[in-house]
């Protein structure tokens, strides 16, 4: 469901393996402002097209930022952008959790 690991950047990101392409963004931000009630989200547009679509979402929550990032051809997967502490990667794997477990009550729905 969820996949830890440390990108060549040397970035901790978490990996929705069930959650694939862009179309899931207003799900995905529906679920983070509902469940997570972060005080900041940002969307930023990276690129978008006819055949290809890729966005991030920068949020902040408890003093910690991290990335939510969606595109066509990867699955959709949480960047922690603040210290790579062990409380920050534990409140990052909780929110992913949240977000894995409310896709999966989208998906049987």
């Amino acid at each position: 469901m969820i996949t830890e690991l440390i990108n060549q950047n040397g970035n901790f990101i978490i990996a929705f393996d069930n959650i694939y392409g862009s179309g899931w963004d207003d799900d995905l931000i529906k679920i983070v402002i509902e469940k997570i009630n972060p005080p900041s989200i940002v969307k930023n547009v990276i690129e978008t097209g006819w055949y290809y679509s890729e966005k991030e979402f920068n949020i902040e929550k408890d003093n910690v930022q991290f990335i939510l990032h969606l595109d066509d051809e990867s699955s959709a997967y949480l960047r922690l952008l603040s210290s790579m502490t062990e409380s920050n990667k534990q409140k990052l794997r909780g929110w992913a959790t949240i977000i894995a477990s409310e896709v999966e009550k989208l998906k049987g729905s």
